[in-house]
């Protein structure tokens, strides 16, 4: 074999290895996604025909770029190789095999009227807890359940419904009793690999344990220091004992990073350090230039979306008649970015609603990730309903109803169903795959608009320009009210958030800000201090002009 010329030496290491077992340790930037996938094309390609092998993601969009990559690389032998989220796969076996074939995804819409009926007398704050509970203990694939959790399962089962977490324990029960099926299973694919290793839960592992037990090989690429969902029950311990779970395995670690200027790649690198997360490799930079990062405060939450807006219009050059009129960009400054290179993270929802005001009245084209999925909206869902309840109704006039209603509404989540009825084979294929979509599929990185979203959707993202505002204690590290802090899990968060930046990041805390129905004085990040000073640059002042109430109407975009 000949290294490719898009290969560096360790990337190369993991791709040829003979191990039937290899752990890869890849920190950000460093080519995880294209190691990992000239590893399955190295392997399914030697074995054409012969055996399947199972490539798993945590996210839809993962997914789709793996099977493109794929299909570049061996064009042969991609229908040899099964790529799927976990869900994704899981869902296959259980519509197959179980009595359980039948059952409907429920939406949180759906889930939200379960707990109502269950808990009315309880405030939606407590039920919301209570479902983040269940899902905790389902995540760790017990089988003895308090009442609550079978309370809970009966109610979605007169339904006939399951539950996005019942669809990975549902599968692991059905394996652990049908021994036949997992023969089968076992005997289907030579090779699994597995993405974003440090991300899985009990159920994940006890399924990867099960599919493993005889002579399946298994691939894990990932990096600890990204694990954020503790609170979902994943479990970095399963990243640190995969050797003791898959004897004689291998470890190969990727340190070469393609993304961040070297400044911002030395401040992640700073945050990392302080986290109790051993022997990982530091990260030596590739990428051209120091990059640069901005510290900055403002008077109010207010205030900081307009800095943010007020950046992002000097980024690209100004965006509207009053930006130049106002002399906050001059009339000649084209820019060096556009909108798509720009994103906007935030540690909670609750965050978005400012923050969408000041780019409303700015007209800066955007798009926003957000709790709710498009789906779920009323509009949606009632139009969906109708489709699910006229079973005559043929593919093809649903395509018809799909792009008349994109006609009607102009809103791309029309476009994006067709795109889902052509793709599926059934009515049910369909909604299956609908209903699988979650938060981090909904944002388009191939359209000029700024992207907002929480941190924990910008993991596996990439922008020359990152925005993190709410840098408090508080927010980040998150206390919610009540709660406590788990400062590891936060720290990492905020880890993954800098390291989505390629050139610029800015780092935003407040002077004061509104939550629980009050306004409070947060204290800056604890994180903030644990960046060498000499990498930091401080803007003393915002430089905002006062907006006058008639020159928003002369904005060229208008309301996006």
């Amino acid at each position: 074999m000949q290294k490719p010329s898009d290969l560096n030496e360790k990337q190369w290491q993991a791709v040829k290895s003979q191990a039937r077992h290899l752990l890869i340790i890849a920190g950000p930037g460093t080519g995880k996604t294209h190691t990992l996938t000239r590893r399955i094309a190295r392997i399914a390609h030697e074995q054409k025909g012969t055996a399947y092998v199972l490539a798993i993601t945590f996210t839809n969009k993962a997914a789709q770029e793996m099977r493109e990559r794929l299909t570049k690389y061996i064009s042969e032998s991609v229908e040899d190789v099964e790529v799927a989220t976990f869900h994704k796969f899981c869902l296959g076996i259980l519509r197959r095999y179980s009595s359980l074939k039948d059952y409907r995804i429920a939406t949180s819409v759906q889930v939200k009227e379960v707990s109502k009926s269950l808990w009315p007398h309880l405030p939606e704050r407590e039920r919301k807890q209570k479902l983040e509970d269940i899902g905790r203990t389902k995540s760790c694939a017990l089988k003895e359940t308090h009442s609550e959790v079978t309370s809970y399962n009966e109610e979605l089962r007169k339904q006939k419904l399951i539950d996005f977490d019942d669809i990975l324990l549902e599968t692991v029960f059905l394996l652990e009793a049908d021994k036949t099926l997992l023969e089968k299973m076992q005997e289907t694919y030579s090779d699994i690999f597995v993405d974003e290793y440090q991300d899985i839960n009990e159920a994940q592992h006890k399924l990867l344990l099960l599919l493993a037990a005889k002579q399946t090989g298994v691939t894990a690429i990932g990096d600890p220091q990204q694990s954020i969902y503790g609170f979902r029950g994943s479990n970095v311990k399963f990243f640190e004992g995969f050797a003791a779970d898959f004897p004689g395995s291998e470890k190969i670690e990727l340190s070469e990073n393609y993304r961040s200027a070297s400044h911002l790649l030395k401040a992640s690198g700073q945050i990392s350090k302080k986290g109790r997360i051993l022997g990982v490799p530091a990260l030596e930079a590739k990428f051209s230039g120091h990059g640069d990062l901005i510290v900055h405060c403002v008077p109010s939450e207010k205030a900081e979306s307009e800095y943010v807006v007020h950046q992002i219009e000097k980024l690209v050059g100004g965006t509207s008649m009053f930006s130049q009129d106002s002399k906050r960009v001059a009339v000649d400054d084209h820019g060096d970015f556009t909108f798509g290179d720009i994103a906007v993270l935030y540690r909670t929802n609750a965050q978005q609603k400012v923050l969408q005001e000041a780019f409303e009245r700015s007209g800066i084209p955007h798009q926003a990730s957000g709790d709710k999925l498009f789906y779920e909206e009323k509009e949606v869902a009632d139009f969906l309903e109708d489709i699910r309840k006229d079973t005559r109704k043929p593919v093809t006039l649903i395509v018809s109803d799909l792009k008349a209603r994109h006609q009607e509404t102009g809103r791309d989540c029309f476009l994006k169903m067709v795109e889902l009825v052509q793709k599926a084979k059934s009515r049910q294929e369909f909604f299956d795959n609908l209903f699988l979509e979650r938060e981090n599929d909904t944002l388009d990185q191939n359209v000029e608009k700024v992207s907002l979203m929480t941190l924990h959707c910008a993991k596996g993202l990439e922008f020359p320009v990152v925005f993190i505002i709410g840098c408090e204690e508080g927010l980040i590290p998150f206390k919610g009210k009540g709660d406590c802090i788990d400062v590891e899990e936060e720290r990492r968060l905020f880890y993954v958030g800098m390291t989505r930046a390629k050139q610029r990041l800015y780092l935003l805390n407040t002077q004061k800000r509104m939550a629980f129905g009050r306004v409070y004085v947060p204290k800056p990040s604890r994180f903030l201090s644990d960046i060498e000073e000499t990498l930091k640059r401080y803007e003393e002042g915002a430089d905002l002009p006062r907006k006058k109430k008639e020159d928003t109407q002369l904005n060229l975009f208008g309301k996006i």
